[in-house]
């Protein structure tokens, strides 16, 4: 899965997280992220 989103506060590209079931968008430099899907099981 690719991401197309810049960081609005620094512009720099936002990278895919993935933590358990969660996806998040994440800037390194900033060290923000925000949720983005949850993946059920069951």
């Amino acid at each position: 899965m690719r991401i197309n989103e810049y960081c609005p506060t620094c512009k720099t590209k936002l990278r895919l997280r993935k933590e358990k079931q969660r996806f998040f968008k994440y800037c390194e430099p900033c060290k923000s992220g925000e949720s983005l899907y949850y993946e059920a099981k069951g």
